[in-house]
């Protein structure tokens, strides 16, 4: 899935297909935006936090990682990350 700035969501990688080999189960959900130097807006962390669950309800998803904690990224960004964990409030 993919949030764009607006809020709109769109499909990405079709579910039935892996993200990758080794996380044949992941759920990937894209949040456009440099949230390494400015928060979500507000209609888009609406977006993201129902998104999540949504998925977390239908696939009974308890543990979200964010894609810093799967690989060598800054992504998604501390704004992001502090956010949607209830650290700041913007």
């Amino acid at each position: 899935f993919v949030v764009e700035r607006d809020g709109g969501i769109f499909t990405g990688r079709p579910l039935s297909r892996p993200a990758t080999q080794r996380r044949p189960t992941a759920v990937e959900v894209a949040v456009v935006g440099n949230f390494v130097n400015e928060p979500l807006l507000s209609r888009q962390r609406r977006q993201v936090v129902q998104l999540l669950g949504i998925l977390g309800q239908r696939f009974s998803i308890v543990n979200w990682h964010n894609h810093k904690e799967v690989a060598a990224t800054l992504c998604p960004g501390q704004l992001c990350v502090r956010l949607l964990r209830g650290e700041v409030t913007w």
